[in-house]
């Protein structure tokens, strides 16, 4: 089992960039897509048993790294090409958003009993909700907790 940072980081580099190259090069694996290849990948890594399944690579990866992927991405979004997409598209967005918010919310007290006080955490992280907004109502953090 490799457990090293930097051997780890290579093998999540390595798989990524095999997963990019497939998407490119093989039109039938394109219609899967780079990130599932990803995914696929990881799994059978983990399987193998030739990494660990928990590294601090893993958690700055989920952290700051991802954070940062998604901040990037957002700087290339043009609103403007809404105008494109149409009302249309934008309302089915809004309805999608309004949806899985009063899903969350209906769960969460639809199955509080069930899973107990971290029924609403569970809700928040299924949403998203849980690490953007850790004092909503759907992530009930304590102030002890770490993330906040």
């Amino acid at each position: 089992m490799i457990t090293g940072t930097l051997p780890i980081v290579a093998i999540i580099g390595v798989a990524t960039f095999l997963a990019f190259w497939l998407d490119y090069s093989i039109p039938s694996l394109s219609k899967v897509g780079a990130s599932l290849l990803a995914l696929i990948f990881g799994a059978i890594i983990s399987n193998l048993g030739l990494v660990p399944a928990s590294s601090p690579v893993y958690d700055a990866i989920a952290g700051p790294v991802t954070m940062l992927a998604i901040a990037w991405l957002l700087l290339a979004v043009n609103l403007s090409d809404l105008k494109l997409a149409g009302p249309k598209m934008v309302a089915a967005f809004g309805i999608a958003v309004f949806g899985t918010a009063l899903g969350a919310f209906f769960g969460a007290f639809l199955f509080a009993g069930a899973l107990g006080e971290d029924t609403r955490r569970l809700a928040g992280t299924l949403t998203g909700m849980g690490r953007k907004y850790p004092r909503s109502p759907l992530a009930h953090y304590p102030r002890s907790h770490p993330r906040t």
